[in-house]
């Protein structure tokens, strides 16, 4: 398993030291490998980590709230535990995935989508009010909503492990 350290994640999701630490404290990632509690003591994280990092900086620098952050996060989460494996937080798995932040008059949910071949724009999973919507259809309904934002996941994936190896 690859561990992180914070000043890790500092330079591969190439963010200074008071952002790092705004995201660990108002979004909550917390290091799934070793958290040692006080100050001056090393915390060390896995890539799911350093990935959460990099899409809650992301999200936030497209305008996302740390709540919706959070949302994004723990959406991921059951992306990550949906029938059909997407890789989300595997190193080596660099699936076309889209995570979509969508905003509609009543109501503002999450929507992941994949293209595969000839299966262009295919929900994952939609999270909506009134829970989870499973995959297969088209997501051309994202184009008759109010608006979304969209984090590309296999590209940001790719730039985080072009940094790891740097």
């Amino acid at each position: 398993m690859v561990r992180f350290q914070a000043k890790d994640i500092q330079r591969i999701v190439q963010i200074p030291k008071h952002r790092y630490e705004y995201i660990a404290s108002k979004i909550g990632i917390k290091p799934d490998v070793e958290e040692v509690e006080g100050q001056g003591h090393v915390h060390i994280y896995s890539f799911k980590n350093l990935l959460q990092f990099a899409f809650a900086h992301h999200a936030g620098i497209l305008g996302l709230t740390p709540k919706a952050s959070r949302g994004l996060l723990s959406y991921l989460d059951e992306v990550d535990n949906a029938p059909v494996n997407f890789g989300i937080y595997d190193s080596d798995m660099f699936e076309d995935i889209s995570i979509h932040y969508v905003i509609d008059i009543q109501s503002k949910n999450f929507c992941a989508t994949y293209t595969a071949g000839s299966q262009e724009g295919r929900i994952i999973l939609e999270k909506t009010d009134r829970g989870f919507l499973i995959p297969g259809q088209k997501a051309s309904f994202l184009y008759e909503t109010v608006g979304f934002i969209t984090i590309n996941v296999r590209s940001l994936k790719k730039k985080i492990v072009a940094n790891i190896d740097q």
